[in-house]
């Protein structure tokens, strides 16, 4: 801290666990706002895409005539983009392992041992070991869910080539 930065935080005061509590618990809350947020833009994609594909599947099969080798070519691309979105989907779902310390009955064995602000520095310190095993895990699920995104846009895109290049007139 910079010179005079004591005296204007009040040096003395015990609020400092509370302050260092209180932050920590709100990035906890923030931390695990942003998975929830993550998993229904998965849910979303995930089934925008799906839904999509389901179109097109019968698009193609209730076409008049038979479909060039180039087409079935770019549509078997459409089934595995899809599959290639299935699989960072699901990564992106499985990583659902979130830290949320301090462990209650370990809290419950301390209560009768310390002080207030002693349980709550020991709290406040639990919630930020959460924070950061959860960082790493909500960055690997924040990647695979970018990668999904990614997956479902290429699928759209490579739909419409399929799409045009099947009912091309000089196809």
């Amino acid at each position: 801290m910079a010179d005079g930065d004591e005296r204007m935080l009040g040096t003395g005061d015990d609020s400092g666990p509370d302050l260092l509590y209180e932050i920590a618990r709100w990035r906890l809350d923030e931390q695990l706002e942003r998975v929830k947020s993550l998993d229904n833009k998965l849910a979303a994609t995930f089934t925008l895409n799906a839904a999509v594909i389901a179109l097109f599947g019968v698009a193609l099969a209730f076409t008049d005539r038979g479909l060039a080798y180039h087409v079935w070519g770019l549509a078997v691309g459409v089934l595995a983009i899809f599959v290639v979105n299935l699989v960072f989907v699901w990564r992106a779902y499985r990583q659902q392992q979130w830290s949320v310390r301090p462990d209650l009955e370990k809290l419950d064995s301390l209560i009768h041992a310390y002080s207030g602000i002693a349980l709550r520095e020991w709290a406040a310190r639990e919630i930020m070991t959460s924070l950061t095993q959860n960082d790493i895990v909500l960055k690997r699920k924040g990647r695979d869910s970018r990668l999904a995104f990614a997956a479902a846009v290429v699928d759209a895109a490579l739909i419409g080539i399929t799409a045009v290049t099947a009912t091309a007139p000089f196809a």
